[in-house]
């Protein structure tokens, strides 16, 4: 690793999730300065929201943690999206440089990357101009989190190395549950055309909807190849932009008397 950085470490698993705990540790061991921030509860699937109750006031529970020693922790009662906005701003002490979300619990691939707040985090973070890295390990039992750890090892230095006036990097990295020993390298991929889950909503008598969740056999190609083969992947990202190369017959804003329109990004 390069420089000692001031680094927020987030999930959207909730404070107690054991992957989370142990992505604080290896980068207090480090010699980063961490600071924990998240969910109160379970937030899965919340995306980049940034919702909170009516009045806006959001309960949050602050500790130290024991084992890292000296370790700041926030039980926050909102999603990570929320969480990364309110660190950046200052409401955990001062901004950290660099964001980090999970160890997630199962690969955030393909368009899973929408609906996911351990992705959203990261998302988040960029509107505050801050790289980050999300980072989710494939489902079984046990989960080897150092293999996780040993993936994103390769990736830090290169993120540290951002300069605070560059645009921000972010990161959504994806390893396989394996053995350390059995990763065989982590690569660079696109987005897959498959989530690693199947998410899906039926109607389940009157007044009812059921949705599950349970891991997608069904597919391959893309992360999921690689990701069965051992590799760890890993696929920048962008929060998303204006769609330029979309033909509409509309007259251009800009052309609108009384429009009030900035430049154009």
């Amino acid at each position: 690793m390069t420089a000692r950085a001031r680094v927020l470490v987030t999930n959207d698993d909730g404070v107690a999730a054991p992957g989370l705990r142990r992505l604080a540790a290896h980068l207090h061991d480090a010699g980063h300065e961490v600071v924990v921030a998240a969910p109160e509860r379970d937030e899965s699937g919340c995306g980049t929201s940034r919702a909170v109750a009516a009045g806006g006031l959001v309960p949050t529970r602050s500790t130290t943690w024991e084992e890292p020693a000296g370790v700041p922790v926030h039980a926050v009662g909102g999603p990570p999206g929320l969480i990364v906005t309110a660190a950046c701003q200052g409401a955990f002490g001062p901004a950290p440089d660099l964001v980090l979300a999970g160890i997630n619990p199962g690969a955030n691939t393909g368009p899973a990357v929408l609906h996911s707040g351990t992705v959203g985090a990261v998302l988040t973070a960029a509107h505050h101009r801050r790289s980050a890295v999300a980072v989710s390990l494939g489902h079984g039992a046990p989960y080897h989190w150092d293999t996780a750890l040993r993936a994103l090892a390769v990736l830090l230095p290169g993120v540290l190395a951002v300069a605070p006036d560059r645009r921000p990097l972010l990161l959504n990295l994806n390893v396989p549950n394996v053995h350390p020993a059995r990763l065989v390298g982590v690569v660079r991929t696109g987005l897959g055309p498959h989530a690693a889950a199947r998410f899906t909503v039926q109607r389940h008598g009157p007044g009812l909807l059921r949705a599950t969740h349970q891991e997608h056999q069904g597919h391959r190609g893309g992360e999921a190849t690689l990701l069965a083969a051992g590799y760890a992947t890993v696929t920048p990202l962008r929060p998303p932009t204006e769609d330029t190369g979309v033909l509409l017959d509309l007259p251009d804003a800009r052309q609108v008397p009384g429009a009030l329109v900035g430049d154009p990004q």
